[in-house]
């Protein structure tokens, strides 16, 4: 689920940025005052579309997705994934991976640091939500992309990499909350 919640910070802090000069000037501290108010006023004006990756085609940028990948956290696992209060555990690392398409390398610059500033501003939200962890792990190179460049207009993309560790908690079953006409044997007789 981290690729939707991400969408929703990202959604949420890009139009807090587009609305707010002084918090924008703040992540742009490293560019003159008079440049960073004119990336303000050009991301400010432009319509940035969200969408989870791979959903539809898209045509109409600049453009936000997300996808997620899941993987074992290098082999730690709560012994027998047994949890406290009669629960099974598994923790797991979800990789979300943003990717950032815009016509113009300004708006992609911006919208990169936008990311990076809405998931940091974000950070307590996801970690009340469960998540153990939200780490920033790498970003792709600013490209144009192979798949919308036949279209008549250069896209340029650009991807960043977040992972985070979640823990999955079930309640065990107690063998009186199964179905009486669902029997379910591990080891069954052998048929001859």
């Amino acid at each position: 689920m981290i690729d939707l919640h991400f969408i929703h910070a990202l959604s949420n802090g890009v139009k807090y940025y587009k609305e707010n000069r002084e918090a924008f000037r703040q992540v742009f501290e490293d560019v003159a005052e008079s440049y960073a108010d004119r990336l303000f006023d050009k991301v400010s004006a432009l319509n940035i579309n969200f969408d989870e990756a791979y959903t539809k085609n898209h045509e109409s940028f600049p453009l936000i997705t997300t996808s997620i990948n899941e993987s074992n956290p290098n082999g730690n696992q709560v012994l027998g994934n047994r949890g406290f209060n009669k629960s099974n555990v598994l923790f797991i690392n979800q990789e979300c991976t943003v990717y950032i398409y815009a016509t113009d390398k300004d708006v992609l610059r911006v919208l990169h640091r936008l990311c990076q500033a809405s998931l940091l501003l974000f950070k307590k939200s996801f970690l009340a939500s469960g998540y153990l962890n939200i780490e920033f792990n790498n970003s792709g190179d600013l490209k144009p992309d192979d798949d919308i460049i036949g279209k008549g207009t250069v896209v340029y993309g650009r991807s960043l990499m977040y992972i985070a560790t979640r823990e999955l908690m079930v309640k065990m079953i107690q063998p009186d909350d199964f179905d009486a006409d669902l029997p379910w044997v591990l080891n069954p007789p052998n048929i001859t």
